[in-house]
């Protein structure tokens, strides 16, 4: 078999194999990048071996993806753009000399640190970024990750919860799990597409949007791209805070927290600093709210949102800035941050959360009375 093709590339190693020389992965292939047999470069042709059959091309990407116009783009990164992140944004262009694999983005609220999760792989493939090292946002680059959040907004609009898994090309892929869940087949997809060069970026740049709403399959099928680096794949995941996240996945990036925003509270956050405040000067109020079923049961962002507030609380009163937990002992701050924690940590297995906030908050009240 080896006599009639002139030279062979092992699939799994650069080294070639000249004629005659046995192939270690059982499947050899033509190396037709103008390079003799003895790896001496030469000048590259259109050389193929006539007796091969010619080999499949990379698909491009497709004609019809959507590319947003420069104001598009620059209202979609609107969230990232508030000057009130100019310090964060700073700090992240410090990086791009020497990107981490993995970055997790915390705080703020879902849609800043959605707006920075896209604003990175604008950072990262920009070609031709401003001196403060800020990306252009008006370059093909820029707009192609701008799509990636217009085509979200989109989504959330037509509330398709299948279209879970988005992105403009192959290069910048989003799964946002706020849409629906992340099918574990396409994670597991990740690990292929990360071996693979970028199609027309310096980097290929994976998303995951809020993944502390991904199911414990999914996040275990993460961990298996992560424990095998690809030299041209960064990975960015965002999430209100870390301890919401398995371990094994935090363990293996580089953690950012985005500025609390103290204007920007929610219905939700409003609602709920009222009944804490009420449960934890009177010690009623809470149950009635845990306990309800159907339609108002506790859901996971509710979850996740009273254990934002709570060390929101936790952190005024070490600073001395009055909260509803501003009575805590001094000697009993330690004990709250660990409650705290256990609480949001909690959160990423399979726990009754009702239940799961109960035992918090009892258990700081208790501390308050101590």
């Amino acid at each position: 078999m080896h006599g009639r093709y002139p030279c062979f590339q092992d699939r799994r190693s650069p080294r070639l194999f000249p004629t005659g020389q046995p192939d270690r992965s059982g499947a050899a292939i033509p190396f037709s990048a103008g390079r003799s047999c003895k790896g001496s470069q030469t000048k590259k042709t259109n050389f193929h071996c006539p007796n091969m059959p010619p080999q499949k091309k990379t698909p491009a990407a497709k004609a019809g993806d959507y590319i947003p116009n420069a104001a598009e783009s620059r209202e979609a990164f609107a969230p990232a753009l508030d000057e009130r992140y100019d310090e964060f944004r700073s700090r992240l262009a410090s990086l791009r000399p020497a990107p981490p694999q993995v970055l997790h983005l915390e705080g703020g609220d879902a849609d800043a640190r959605a707006a920075m999760a896209i604003y990175w792989a604008a950072l990262l493939n920009c070609p031709s970024p401003s001196d403060d090292g800020s990306p252009c946002l008006e370059c093909r680059s820029c707009l192609a990750a701008g799509a990636g959040l217009v085509k979200a907004e989109e989504t959330e609009k037509a509330e398709k919860a299948e279209k879970a898994e988005i992105g403009v090309s192959r290069d910048i892929v989003i799964f946002d799990s706020r849409k629906g869940n992340v099918k574990v087949e396409n994670v597991r997809g990740i690990k292929s597409l990360a071996g693979e060069a970028p199609r027309e970026e310096n980097w290929r740049v994976v998303i995951f949007l809020e993944a502390q709403n991904l199911n414990q399959a999914s996040a275990n099928a993460l961990l298996k791209p992560l424990e095998d680096p690809s030299p041209h794949t960064r990975f960015v995941y965002t999430m209100p805070q870390r301890e919401a996240v398995l371990p094994t996945i935090v363990s293996r990036g580089f953690v950012m927290t985005l500025p609390w925003i103290p204007d920007h509270a929610g219905d939700m956050a409003a609602e709920w600093t009222g009944i804490l405040e009420n449960f934890f000067a009177t010690g009623r109020g809470l149950f009635d709210k845990t306990a309800a079923k159907g339609d108002g049961a506790l859901k996971k962002d509710t979850a996740l949102e009273i254990g934002r507030l709570t060390q929101k609380a936790l952190a005024a009163r070490i600073a001395g800035r009055p909260s509803f937990l501003s009575a805590l002992p001094g000697d009993k701050i330690f004990d709250a941050d660990e409650l705290i924690s256990f609480y949001l940590t909690s959160l990423s297995e399979q726990v009754n959360l009702a239940y799961a906030a109960e035992s918090l908050l009892t258990g700081l009240f208790i501390l308050l009375r101590r």
